[in-house]
């Protein structure tokens, strides 16, 4: 009944802060426009593989399918993005990748795979959760590479993203090779604290909202202190808060909301 008053008293069509990866309202940070960057100067140079880094909810994956639908807009740059989960073995792996299941990892198999895949040109994996691969997962992935650019004008180009385990992975010694394949990464580090309001701004308005911001600049300067920019606490904090701000009967959301949508956070948020 709450949630249906603050829908209604902000005009607004669908939750502005959603946990679930929405690229409508992605909002793309400095340190997103970076990894963009990153990525497209590795695509221009030949370079395999890119590596993305970042804590969970600085928007690892709606950047990856920001970045899908970007390459195919203006570059036709077919893309496959794959969130790797527990139960996906490497032949899963591969399955989603290639859109077939292999029945070996045979040099014979994968070629004629990858030729398949880049008869019209560059081919590109979007890799999310790779913090979680098992070592047959990466050595796939070296195959892949191995048999890229394998004569027919075309090639792999894979951006594999994860948490900072997976900066880890990539430092021992048996993956060391693949990651001198990826000598370009990029770190994302959530939202500036000059980024937050336009964040929050941005969010309201892609779900409808037309009114006047609705944040003091004590509650944003809370909301910082709290969240340290991480996108997606940002949006459990400030739904909290326009809730609390909402039952006082209140369109702005001030300091005592946001101290009350704190207290009430669980202890790992």
């Amino acid at each position: 009944m709450i949630v249906t008053r603050y829908y209604e008293a902000l005009n607004l069509r669908d939750n502005p802060f959603s946990l679930t990866p929405d690229p409508d309202k992605f909002f793309l940070m400095a340190s997103h426009v970076e990894a963009m960057d990153t990525v497209l100067f590795a695509l221009d140079n030949g370079v395999p593989m890119v590596r993305i880094y970042g804590d969970p909810g600085t928007g690892k994956t709606v950047l990856l399918k920001h970045l899908k639908g970007r390459l195919l807009k203006e570059r036709g740059i077919r893309s496959v993005y794959v969130a790797y989960n527990p139960m996906m073995g490497p032949f899963e792996l591969a399955e989603s990748v290639l859109g077939f299941r292999p029945e070996s990892f045979k040099p014979g198999v994968i070629s004629e795979a990858v030729r398949r895949l880049t008869s019209e040109g560059i081919y590109v994996v979007l890799l999310d959760e790779a913090q979680d691969m098992g070592r047959d997962h990466f050595l796939f992935i070296k195959y892949l590479l191995d048999e890229s650019g394998s004569g027919n004008g075309g090639r792999i180009f894979i951006v594999c993203a994860g948490t900072g385990r997976l900066k880890s992975l990539f430092e021992e010694e048996d993956l060391r090779p693949l990651a001198q394949r990826a000598p370009y990464k990029s770190v994302l580090v959530g939202l500036r604290r000059d980024e937050l309001s336009g964040y929050i701004d941005y969010r309201l308005r892609q779900a409808g909202y037309s009114g006047e911001f609705p944040f003091s600049w004590w509650a944003l300067r809370l909301i910082w202190r709290k969240t340290k920019g991480n996108p997606r606490r940002v949006n459990i904090l400030a739904e909290r808060s326009l809730l609390a701000a909402i039952v006082r009967g209140k369109r702005k959301v001030g300091r005592k909301e946001v101290k009350e949508a704190i207290r009430d956070l669980p202890e790992d948020v």
